[in-house]
């Protein structure tokens, strides 16, 4: 299967890279990642972009494989000496320990294909975990800039997983401030769709701390993401 990230029309690479001046968020993510990924030795990255945060699992001390279909970042990830691969075909089966995907299932025209893979190539016992823009009333121009198909609910994202083969163990919403400025985006904001990396690095400064503090009351019902843990089982069906 090969991951088919829908491009930019205009600006999308430009919102990768302004993303990278949000250091709380990106802090977060990779705080995510070590603490659901725990004991896992061989971890996948799926829709690995510019490597930023394969290169952070790296020096982690995890032993990180990468997919990403575009030749330049792939290039750029394999300089940070990553494995990198341009589809779920080039991994073997029953390889990874874990996997990971942030911000990439959104991309995929058949996301229940995607999951379906990344299934079969973790070992028994496997465990993946998915970070995705939530709510379909969010869908907005930077949406459509980036290439995204979709927005999800946790129950959607947690049904997907389930009918691919997976246990559930976990999941919630993130970022509850971020639903808020999310709507405001989709009303105020540029109408191609491009982020501003001074507001995106405003908003990481002042804004996400705050919000990472409320989702102890709001991550059951609202925010501007949604992740899950699902592990494969032990022993198939």
């Amino acid at each position: 299967m090969t991951l088919v990230k829908r491009q930019t029309e205009v600006g999308g690479s430009e919102n990768l890279d302004a993303m990278l001046a949000a250091e709380n968020y990106n802090a977060f993510l990779v705080s995510q990642l070590r603490r659901h990924l725990a004991g896992c030795r061989q971890v996948l990255d799926f829709g690995a972009g510019n490597g930023f945060f394969a290169e952070r699992m790296q020096k982690q001390g995890f032993k990180v494989v990468a997919v990403e279909p575009e030749p330049d970042l792939g290039v750029r990830i394999g300089a940070l000496g990553i494995p990198c691969v341009r589809s779920l075909e080039g991994v073997p089966a029953q390889s990874m320990d874990g996997a990971y995907s942030l911000n990439v299932l959104e991309h995929i025209e058949d996301d229940a294909e995607a999951l379906s893979y990344l299934y079969d190539v973790l070992v028994p016992g496997g465990v993946l975990y998915l970070y995705v823009p939530a709510f379909a009333i969010l869908f907005s121009a930077m949406d459509r800039c980036v290439g995204h198909v979709r927005r999800y609910r946790l129950a959607e994202l947690r049904q997907k997983c389930f009918r691919a083969g997976f246990i559930l163990e976990a999941g919630a919403y993130a970022d509850s401030v971020g639903y808020a400025a999310s709507l405001a985006l989709k009303v105020f904001g540029s109408p191609d769709g491009s982020l501003d990396p001074g507001s995106v690095r405003l908003y990481d400064r002042f804004a996400f701390p705050v919000s990472r503090q409320l989702d102890r009351l709001c991550s059951s019902f609202v925010g501007k993401n949604v992740w899950v843990r699902v592990r494969r089982p032990l022993r198939s069906n």
